[in-house]
């Protein structure tokens, strides 16, 4: 009760059953939260700070574990200082994750790095307006076959192994999920990535800046659509699609200035691969239109097989692009 409450999120975590929520006072609490039981659709388990609460939960291994639960929700806590993934959801469904803050998470040292916000195997679940920032792998990590899930509005930011370049904003590798509005900056490696395993999914109006790769990266994915995102100040490239990456739509993307600087954050930068690059096996399957692309300096506009340095030549060329500017 609010008079004789428990002394640990844990205990409450342990005997909140469909329906209730656990309200938890100022603090930083030392420990691993692990949710022991299930909501309903109509009655989800809530966690959440007390009205004007400010809570840190800190120290553990992980700070909230879900392992095989469904309709719970996480929201408004700040989780920092794990040994392993900050939020780390397993075997889950309708799970909804929410303006968190997920920081230094795991170590930068080979073997012990760890995303802020890692879903597993779990499906129709939400992740929105989170904050996750200097974790030592990828801010937000959809895997093994996470599917139907939708990333929204969380801004992730500064995440780095710190021995390589590897973590990103956001590392989707699972199928046919939604990743929409989030911001992502100066991250080691690229903002928003999709690798092997990350087929159809959906990027839209999403804004990647200054990353030490990519603004949005797909490698060895099929089916995929980026659209409407704005992408600029990159290290390597825009937007990139390659490998046998294939049956892509590209439409509606701002990419601007990507690819013309020396290094950014002390890394050093590809100047070949533009603002917006297809490649490989990309082209005979994808297609482009209606982007707006732009450099200040001298550089790869454009690549869809063949590099091009004005979008004309590449219209010309290729055929796409008609809409373009």
């Amino acid at each position: 009760t609010q008079t004789q409450p428990y002394c640990t999120i844990n205990k409450a975590a342990s005997v909140a059953v469909a329906g209730q929520t656990v309200l938890v006072a100022s603090g930083t609490y030392s420990e691993t939260v692990t949710v022991k039981n299930s909501g309903t659709a109509g009655a989800p388990i809530v966690f959440q700070p007390a009205t004007g609460a400010t809570v840190t939960v800190s120290g553990g291994t992980n700070g909230f574990v879900l392992s095989a639960r469904q309709y719970v929700t996480i929201s408004g806590f700040t989780v920092t200082g794990t040994s392993s993934y900050g939020i780390s959801i397993s075997g889950s469904n309708n799970i909804v994750v929410s303006g968190n803050t997920v920081t230094n998470a795991g170590h930068p040292v080979s073997g012990q790095i760890a995303a802020g916000i890692r879903l597993s195997g779990t499906n129709s679940s939400t992740v929105t307006g989170n904050t996750t920032h200097h974790n030592s792998d990828t801010g937000i990590f959809l895997t093994s076959g996470s599917t139907g899930d939708v990333v929204s509005y969380n801004q992730s930011s500064f995440n780095a192994n710190g021995f390589q370049r590897n973590a990103n904003g956001i590392n989707v590798i699972s199928p046919s999920n939604t990743v929409v509005g989030n911001v992502l900056h100066d991250n080691e490696d690229s903002g928003l990535q999709f690798y092997p395993g990350g087929d159809n999914n959906l990027a839209a109006n999403n804004v990647s800046y200054n990353n030490g790769d990519h603004g949005i990266d797909d490698l060895n994915v099929t089916g995929g659509r980026l659209i409407g995102n704005t992408i600029y100040h990159n290290c390597t490239s825009g937007i990139n699609v390659e490998g046998t990456s294939g049956n892509y739509l590209v439409k509606n993307n701002i990419a601007v200035d990507n690819a013309v600087y020396p290094a950014y954050n002390g890394i050093a930068c590809s100047r070949r691969a533009g603002n917006i690059g297809i490649w490989d096996s990309a082209p005979s399957t994808t297609t482009v239109d209606r982007n707006l692309v732009f450099l200040t300096k001298s550089g790869t506009m454009y690549v869809f097989g063949s590099s091009f340095t004005s979008l004309a030549a590449m219209r010309m060329a290729t055929g796409q692009e008609q809409n373009g500017l």
